[in-house]
């Protein structure tokens, strides 16, 4: 999972503070179920905090939420 992320990442600026947020709240929810999906408010909190420090735009936030939950995803249904 981190060598996709870093892959990816160094070449188009997705944030990887809500790619490792992302794929936690995959994780949580895979394992403890779909009650665990408030979590994702921490994972919009980070998302806000990143786009506000001007660090990455709404786009290459999505875009890591997104790779982080999609390898979180694969790796749980691969167990």
């Amino acid at each position: 999972m981190v060598l996709s992320l870093v892959s990816v990442a160094t070449d188009r600026q997705i944030s990887l503070h809500n790619s490792g947020a992302g794929g936690t709240v995959m994780i949580l929810v895979l394992a403890l179920g779909p009650g665990l999906l408030l979590t994702t408010l921490g994972t919009a909190a980070i998302g806000w905090s990143r786009t506000a420090l001007k660090a990455h735009s709404f786009t290459q936030i999505l875009a890591g939420t997104a790779l982080g939950g999609v390898a979180a995803l694969a790796f749980g249904l691969l167990r």
